[in-house]
């Protein structure tokens, strides 16, 4: 596998040309677009059940505690056993998670399996992320670009998908929908033979660890991250970042619910116009060779994406928030890019999916304590206040950047760079 600046000239969907690539996107595409799908519909679900901004709040943070665990398992998972299979698995659970939710089961236990099929994604990316490197072709770029492109529509797609499908059925059959998406996605992949192609000399060097070091493993993705220098600052500014989000997305399900009393759709507006400007923003990052800084480049989005959360509140019309979360998604675009390039090149390729894993914990743990923040905010304050509070700390996120920690460094644009 060679990477270069050349690779930066590339466009994002050069790599689609191979079958290998377009099936395995493909699957993870579906299966993401029923994720997206459950994003709108469980909220919405709890809070017209409950009525309960703090209900709604400790639904999303139960998905993410559930996900952090998921995902250091997950991570193992993905560097100890066949990363196609874990996919295939995951696939299938997740299915019949969602059909079960049309059993009339109590909204508790209904809220629950959507949660646990939401959460097992944290469980299979590692083996997702882990897996589609190893096909790169002088193109690493392209395909880390690529697969947060397809992430970013998916994004978009099912969150619209899934606003207009609780419009008309309603949010409880709407979670159940999605289950189609993975049974697809399954079909996809199964169809892709021999594709881990590190798994046997990864079982040779792992096979022999017994009792501590299988524990070890456990953790083997935190540590990773957390010694590497410039990935340990990455890792901690998209925590705070993503625990932002948390606040965002929360705070935005009363804001449409509560203050304005708009329909449901616009809260999968918003989050669709975010999944579009990500498309965007991806795909134009991906495609151009970078010479700014990873540490510049973050210290310039911080005030953006500050600047767009409050955009969304500023006055009450709805649709503020979908063309403000559209500009954000466009801002993420650079971040995202650098950001995983950076990550990747720094992680050796036999411990891909536990530092994989590491860094969907902290993210993860980010969104959860946002999700924990938010409900006490918004019963407290209000959504506005909350949206302006949430900008004040992405700021001084971005603060992160500062000091002497390598700001000067680039890109790193070669395995070899450590």
């Amino acid at each position: 596998m060679t990477t270069g600046a050349a690779a930066g000239t590339l466009p994002v969907w050069a790599p689609l040309r191979r079958p290998t690539i377009r099936r395995l996107v493909g699957g993870q595409f579906l299966a993401e677009l029923g994720d997206g799908i459950v994003l709108v519909a469980l909220p919405l679900f709890v809070f017209a059940e409950t009525r309960s901004e703090l209900a709604t709040s400790l639904a999303f943070a139960a998905e993410m505690g559930l996900g952090i665990v998921l995902a250091v398992l997950g991570g193992v998972a993905a560097d100890r056993f066949d990363r196609r299979r874990n996919l295939l698995i995951s696939y299938a659970v997740r299915a019949a998670l969602l059909l079960a939710t049309l059993i009339a089961f109590p909204v508790a236990v209904i809220a629950a399996m959507a949660i646990a099929a939401r959460a097992l994604g944290q469980g299979d990316n590692p083996s997702f992320d882990a897996l589609l490197p190893d096909h790169a072709d002088g193109d690493l770029q392209q395909i880390l670009a690529l697969r947060r492109s397809v992430q970013a529509a998916s994004f978009l797609v099912g969150p619209a998908i899934g606003a207009l499908l609780v419009s008309v059925i309603g949010a409880a059959t709407t979670l159940a929908l999605p289950a189609v998406g993975f049974i697809l996605s399954g079909c996809a992949i199964a169809t892709l033979h021999g594709i881990d192609h590190t798994l046997p000399e990864r079982r040779d060097r792992q096979g022999e660890s017994r009792g501590r070091e299988q524990f070890v493993e456990l953790t083997r993705g935190m540590s990773i991250i957390v010694t590497t220098p410039i990935v340990r600052r990455l890792v901690g500014y998209q925590m705070l970042v993503f625990a932002s989000v948390g606040i965002a997305m929360a705070s935005a399900v009363v804001w449409y619910e509560v203050t304005l009393e708009a329909p449901e759709w616009w809260f999968g507006l918003a989050i669709a116009g975010y999944g579009i400007g990500a498309t965007v923003g991806i795909g134009w990052a991906g495609s151009r060779t970078w010479s700014m800084s990873l540490p510049n480049v973050m210290l310039t989005l911080a005030p953006i994406y500050a600047a767009c959360c409050v955009l969304g509140v500023i006055a009450e019309l709805p649709w503020l928030m979908p063309l403000s979360w559209f500009l954000w998604g466009i801002a993420t675009g650079p971040d995202q890019v650098l950001g995983e390039l950076t990550f990747v090149n720094r992680i050796p390729e036999a411990s891909r999916g536990r530092a994989f894993a590491g860094f969907n914990v902290v993210v993860s743990a980010g969104q959860f304590l946002g999700f924990l923040v938010a409900g006490p905010a918004l019963e407290l304050i209000g959504a506005r206040p909350t949206f302006f509070g949430t900008a004040v700390l992405i700021v001084l996120t971005g603060l992160i950047w500062l000091g002497p920690a390598r700001r000067g460094e680039r890109p790193a644009l070669s395995p070899a760079l450590s």
